[in-house]
């Protein structure tokens, strides 16, 4: 796993993509999770980035289990 480690703390407006492959799910043989993850600025997509790597920003969706982070336009449209 990659995960960018970093002390720093930035703004985040970054979406990676998870790459960690989950057993059992979708064939038989298993899927790659494929969610979408906001991250900070300086993180980048590596074949490897799982939603783990965004447990120091975004402790919440740092897991395969919880749904696909929404954008704000998506946020913005189910308030109306």
């Amino acid at each position: 796993m990659n995960c960018n480690k970093s002390s720093k703390v930035s703004s985040i407006g970054n979406w990676l993509q998870c790459r960690e492959f989950i057993e059992g799910i979708g064939s038989s043989k298993g899927t790659i999770c494929g969610k979408w993850r906001r991250a900070l600025h300086f993180e980048v997509q590596t074949d490897d980035w799982e939603c783990f790597c965004s447990v120091q920003w975004d402790p919440y969706h740092a897991d395969c289990s919880v749904p696909q982070a929404l954008t704000e336009e998506a946020k913005a449209r189910e308030l109306f």
